[in-house]
């Protein structure tokens, strides 16, 4: 409850205060510096750290969500891991529907013979995901490893919710799906 809340509210106050410090000196290291303290976080504090820094008001802001969790990846897979494990789906679909840009790979993409011809490496439309059946076309080009290790790890940890979630980033409305994710933020950032 308290400490949680204070935890990730010291994570947010340095992240604030290295922002400041970002826009007076832009050679300054910013939130990266703060990738050592993220292994430090529990879970709790680390979904309430996203739920601070991934909206903007009622909306949800997938370029700035996405870099968070490119920075959990680099504090490593156990931190990723926490964080997964008490992230709700619906954060979770919208990470895939917005940032990570999931697309199911389409009949008509797939020759008859020889399968649909992508590798891991991918083409200009993206990279195909984990289970071989979706394609990721990154909002930020750059972000593709962080992504492509999302998945990688959210698939071997929890396969079936990772399938669930990959499926209703693919079939379900983005409006509603971040409408759902913004009362689970509410009622979370309430406690």
């Amino acid at each position: 409850g308290a400490q949680v809340v204070r935890g990730a509210r010291e994570i947010e106050q340095a992240a604030d205060r290295e922002q400041r410090i970002v826009r007076r000196n832009p050679g300054h290291v910013g939130a990266r510096g703060h990738v050592p303290l993220l292994p430090l976080a529990s879970a709790p504090q680390l979904l309430h750290l996203i739920d601070l820094e991934s909206w903007r008001r009622d909306e949800f802001d997938p370029e700035r969500s996405g870099a968070w969790i490119a920075m959990l990846l680099e504090a490593g897979e156990e931190v990723l891991q926490r964080f997964l494990r008490d992230a709700d789906d619906d954060l979770l679909v919208l990470l895939f529907q917005k940032w990570a840009r999931v697309r199911q790979i389409e009949i008509d993409d797939t020759p008859d013979r020889a399968g649909h011809g992508e590798t891991e490496a991918g083409t200009e439309l993206g990279f195909l995901s984990p289970d071989g059946y979706h394609r990721f076309s990154p909002l930020i080009p750059e972000h593709g490893p962080a992504i492509r290790r999302l998945a990688e790890v959210f698939a071997a940890t929890w396969p079936e919710r990772c399938r669930r979630v990959v499926w209703s980033a693919v079939s379900e409305p983005s409006a509603e799906v971040e409408e759902q994710a913004l009362r689970w933020r509410q009622s979370r950032l309430e406690e």
